[in-house]
């Protein structure tokens, strides 16, 4: 019974050491985010009456055994050293653990924060209503144009609908910066990006909007276009494209699980130059040709050089227009033209010469055209782009020899007044309706004169001046051949006592019609036309005086 009660005491006191130990321990267990929670202390009495008291975790066991006690001495003694064996064994398990939980964390102090812009551990119903916003600055370079990859263009980003007085997130190239919307749900945000920099804010609530502008830089051509994970743009212009101005894109919604883009490209301004060259084929002539250039997208204002011919200015408007002349063999070059000018030139017709015109950039080709004999030819329109080094006209001229009618007009008569202006009228063949013809005016000067619908030009001729209409092609001089006068028409003006004449000729394929109005009258005599009274008073005067002259005559006689 001694026996069985000392053994009994032994395994209390075991018990309550190893409690006790538990108890002392427990901190150190919840700090290694419990992963000990589940100790389990088992008592065991093996069949050679050893006691054996097993500490068990997930880190490791605590096996202390007592020795076999024969008397209450040797149980004590056992007893004691037990007791000593297992604090030492649970303070080394203590030991043990607290090294390891200083160990983790010091672990979790030396491990980097994450780089992502999505650390925050959002709610997965926050991630599926969240849209993301990138900015990205791109500039075109080509072997003619250079800009400062190092310059920082600066960029305004607005948002609106945005979570009132919430931090928000955004990633540049390099590092991660923050910040917060107003209380109304607005923020702004002011960058500085180089080329290829990226901004990406991401965590934007569904239905936030951004506005994002790039500031002008000087000399630089901007445009921009978006791109979507989902079909929501707002705008992607196919024109937004401005020269030293500032450029906002529209306001572009954010949607859920989606990823907009703005995408901005720059380009440097180059200066370009526009050559204009004549050449004459088929004939040796110095003549001069007129030209006319027209360019349009220019900067208000602003100033372009020709190599012969001055200056050209634009207006507020950013047009500008410059005629000039050009010999077979000359050219005129046009220096200083912005990028996204557009320009066109303009020959005016020439008698006999049949013009043509080959736009290039380079050595591309970008437009041809022609145009009849002494018919006027403008270019298509062209417009100034980065990588080219030089546009050039060329306008050549093949003579092509074309015919004319000539009108001249005389007044005659000592009643004719020649300082009348008297109306004409000719009818033109049915291939000039609803165009123009060259026209040589009565002072000379050179024009061109539209052609009415039903190919009727009207007009008025003086004494002594001719109109000679030009650029007539062999077709157009047969239709006027066989009509009578060559179409030529004079208003009546014989109630006014002229009477006209009209002479035809032709010469080398060349008509003219020559047109005279005669107005005359008798001299003056102060005889006027006598009546019949008068007439008989006469013949009574005249008889009077016959019989008188008798009388005297039988007198005479009769005194002899």
């Amino acid at each position: 019974m001694k026996k069985i009660l000392t053994r009994l005491s032994s395994v209390l006191l075991l018990v309550t050491i190893v409690i006790s130990a538990i108890s002392m321990s427990g901190h150190v267990f919840a700090q290694t985010d419990r992963q000990n929670q589940n100790n389990i202390v088992d008592v065991e009495t093996d069949e050679n009456q050893n006691t054996k008291v097993t500490l068990q975790s997930s880190e490791e066991s605590l096996e202390p055994t007592t020795g076999k006690t024969a008397d209450s001495e040797q149980t004590k003694t056992s007893e004691e050293n037990t007791q000593k064996e297992t604090t030492e064994n649970i303070e080394s398990e203590e030991n043990t653990t607290d090294s390891e939980v200083q160990q983790n964390s010091e672990e979790n102090s030396n491990k980097q924060p994450e780089s992502s812009l999505f650390s925050d551990r959002m709610r997965p119903s926050d991630t599926l209503t969240a849209g993301s916003l990138e900015i990205e600055d791109t500039r075109s370079l080509s072997k003619y144009d250079t800009i400062n990859t190092l310059k920082d263009f600066t960029y305004t980003v607005s948002f609106s609908n945005l979570t009132p007085e919430k931090i928000y997130k955004y990633q540049t190239t390099s590092n991660i910066k923050y910040f917060t919307a107003e209380s109304n749900g607005t923020a702004v945000l002011d960058l500085k990006l180089s080329k290829d920099d990226k901004v990406t804010v991401p965590m934007l609530p569904d239905g936030s909007t951004a506005v994002a502008t790039q500031a002008g830089a000087k000399d630089s051509v901007t445009s921009y276009t978006v791109e979507s994970t989902t079909d929501n743009i707002a705008h992607s212009a196919d024109a937004n494209r401005v020269v030293c101005k500032d450029l906002s894109t529209y306001s572009e919604p954010i949607a859920a699980e989606n990823t907009k883009t703005l995408i901005f490209d720059d380009v440097m301004e180059t200066k370009y130059t526009i050559t204009v060259s004549k050449t004459v084929e088929g004939a040796t002539t110095d003549q001069l040709f007129e030209f006319t250039i027209e360019f349009t997208g220019l900067k208000p204002n602003s100033t372009i050089n020709t190599s012969t011919d001055g200056r050209i200015i634009s207006d507020a408007d950013g047009y500008a227009t410059k005629s000039f002349f050009l010999k077979s063999g000359e050219k005129i070059d046009i220096t200083g033209v912005p990028t996204g000018a557009k320009f066109t030139v303009t020959e005016t017709g020439t008698p006999d010469y049949k013009p043509s015109c080959t736009v290039k950039a380079d050595d591309t080709v970008l437009s041809t055209g022609s145009a009849e004999a002494a018919k006027s030819l403008t270019s298509e329109e062209a417009t100034v782009k980065p990588g080219v080094a030089n546009y050039t006209a060329e306008f050549v001229n093949a003579y092509s020899k074309t015919h004319s009618l000539s009108i001249t007009k005389t007044v005659a008569g000592n009643m004719g007044d020649k300082s009348k202006a008297f109306v004409f009228a000719v009818q033109m063949p049915e291939s000039m309706y609803g165009k123009t013809v060259m026209t040589t005016k009565p002072d000379g000067s050179p024009a061109y004169t539209q052609v009415s619908s039903t190919g009727i030009i009207n007009f008025t001729l003086k004494h002594g001046e001719t109109i000679t209409f030009s650029g007539l092609t062999d077709d157009e001089v047969t239709s006027l051949r066989i009509t009578s006068e060559y179409g030529v028409s004079e208003e009546n003006y014989s109630k006014e006592g002229y009477k006209t004449a009209c002479k035809t000729a032709e010469k080398d394929g060349n008509l003219s019609v020559a047109v005279t109005n005669t107005k005359t009258a008798g001299v003056p005599t102060g005889i006027h036309d006598v009546t019949g009274t008068e007439v008989m008073i006469i013949i009574g005067f005249i008889g009077l005086v016959l019989i008188t002259l008798y009388s005297y005559s039988k007198y005479k006689d009769m005194r002899g």
